[in-house]
């Protein structure tokens, strides 16, 4: 099986890193103003602002090629796990997933690493290469400088906690939509269904033998106890379901310049779409009408009745297949999921098995108990009528399912992952900036508990301080999330991306912002529980 994930892959990894830039933004922003007193002294004692540039560069361009080697080790160990958490595949089938750290993936976490140092490396090192001597090495600290980066880094914390809001979001449209993505929800029913292949050996079998033996097949089935129903079918669900492309005609129908009228078609047995509960909108189900040498039938989707038929009932209309084969249209079935995963349903029409010629079908066993434990009864079936005959790939409709939405899984999976590494750089990032307004307010802080403020009033502006950032980024990131959500459902994707969810899902909206603001709580409230024990003499001396 090979699948490819969509391009939103590569905006969820340059978002995370995004968020990762703006705590390092913010890191050298704060390192810088604590050093100021430092590069004053410098710059008095003759040294040149390049040299100072060069200096601040190199520290930065360094310490990023650092993490970026930590980050590729981490990396290694990051997929492993992640490769751990993938969703399990059903027994008999393989999925390569390639998760390799090739060249061009270390080449670009290194360079990306040392761009990363040296963008936000320089607006620091410039502003600090322009520090006002005589304020600073008088001890005044240059307020208005001071609060222009303290404005600085508040805009950067915000932007950090709007980024990570709307990829939470994005995460948990995505992991709701999972849950959606089942047989009951598409459009069809699963339980208790047994799938098996069966595949006819050509030497042996012609067109008369083959649809005799999937005949037997079905009585022989049916006479078993718990056995509700049997139908055949050509392909299984989703975006690997087999089918064949033909070349038809439509009657009433006048192709435009350039159209193809090749269309895919799938061969079932009667009775498919009632035992799989699939409505027919118009017209009626295959039966035993439809055997071989009687008028050829066809049912179409409703993709197809609106395509060639807008104005017309399709039924009773005739396909030709070739000069010499014509099929009437008995009947119209529901578009649903069963047929493709993809956003947009392509029309496409049903042939009857008693009427075709196929040596390969699948048998779905519809049973009133657990359909697995009919597995070996099917295979003692097929065998007693062909001895010869392999029975090996014996499953339930989930699982065959469970394998055409494995990329959506593995997506979530990726999602997910992505959302929670957010989440906790944005935390570290709070956390950080509240830290550090702490130790700048040490003084500050001492001197209002000597004046008598209480403890919790200590705490409350701290935290008020910390929070009132993180709200300003809630409601900046909930408004880009109303906007940008809406691209998961647009036609940029040619895979449908969320099922059964809204782009702006109430619950998805507010339990993520409502985790993210718990959280962000939490960490301001570590280094404001410590500013109200700060000792008001040791603080008064501080410096």
């Amino acid at each position: 099986m090979r699948t490819r994930l969509p391009r939103c892959w590569w905006w969820v990894i340059n978002l995370v890193l995004a968020i990762a830039c703006i705590n390092l933004a913010n890191m050298l922003l704060a390192r810088s103003v604590a050093r100021r007193k430092e590069f004053a002294v410098r710059l008095a004692l003759g040294a040149g602002r390049l040299r100072l540039i060069r200096q601040l560069l190199a520290e930065c361009v360094l310490l990023s090629l650092v993490a970026g080697a930590f980050g590729i080790v981490l990396a290694a160990w990051w997929l492993e796990l992640l490769l751990a958490f993938m969703p399990p595949l059903p027994e008999g089938i393989r999925v390569a997933v390639d998760l390799r750290l090739d060249w061009r993936v270390v080449a670009y976490a290194v360079g990306f690493s040392t761009a990363t140092g040296i963008l936000f490396g320089l607006a620091p090192a410039l502003q600090s290469s322009r520090t006002e001597l005589s304020a600073v090495l008088k001890d005044e600290s240059g307020v208005g400088g001071d609060r222009r980066k303290s404005r600085i880094r508040g805009g950067l914390v915000v932007s950090q906690v709007a980024l990570s809001l709307f990829l939470l979001i994005a995460a948990g449209l995505m992991l709701r939509s999972l849950e959606k993505v089942r047989p009951t929800r598409l459009g069809f029913i699963s339980e208790n269904v047994l799938v098996a292949s069966l595949t006819l050996d050509d030497a042996r079998y012609d067109r008369p033998k083959s649809q005799e033996f999937y005949r037997r097949v079905s009585e022989r089935l049916l006479s078993l106890s718990g056995v509700q129903a049997v139908s055949f079918v050509e392909g299984m669900p989703g975006g690997f379901m087999s089918r064949s492309r033909r070349s038809i005609e439509i009657e009433g129908y006048e192709a435009r310049p350039g159209e193809s009228l090749e269309l895919d078609a799938v061969v079932v047995g009667p009775r498919y779409f009632n035992n799989l509960k699939i409505p027919l909108v118009q017209g009626r189900d295959f039966d035993e009408r439809d055997r071989d040498g009687a008028p050829c039938a066809a049912i179409v989707n409703e993709a197809f009745a609106r395509r060639f038929f807008a104005n017309s009932s399709a039924l009773g209309k005739r396909l030709t297949k070739s000069a010499a084969a014509q099929c009437e249209i008995v009947g119209v079935a529901r578009d649903d999921r069963w047929q493709s995963l993809n956003k947009d349903i392509r029309p496409f029409f049903w042939l009857a098995l008693d009427q075709s010629d196929r040596r390969r079908m699948f048998v779905l066993l519809h049973t009133t108990d657990d359909p697995a434990h009919h597995a070996a009864q099917v295979r003692q079936v097929v065998q007693g009528l062909d001895p010869r005959m392999p029975v090996n790939d014996i499953r339930t409709l989930p699982e065959y399912f469970d394998t055409a939405a494995y990329p959506f899984h593995l997506l979530g999976v990726v999602l997910g992952g992505s959302g929670l590494l957010a989440l906790l750089i944005a935390t570290i990032g709070i956390y950080g900036i509240v830290s550090y307004a702490v130790a700048q307010r040490t003084r500050e802080v001492g001197i209002r508990i000597a004046l008598g403020a209480l403890r919790s009033d200590i705490l409350k502006m701290v935290v008020g301080h910390g929070m009132l950032l993180v709200a300003m980024g809630l409601g900046i990131g909930l408004l880009l999330s109303f906007a940008l959500t809406r691209v998961l459902t647009s036609s940029l994707f040619e895979t449908e991306l969320l099922f059964g969810v809204s782009a702006t899902d109430s619950l998805t909206f507010s339990g993520v912002t409502l985790l993210l603001a718990l959280v962000a709580l939490v960490a301001c409230s570590v280094p404001a529980h410590r500013a109200t024990t700060v000792d008001p003499v040791e603080a008064l001396r501080y410096e």
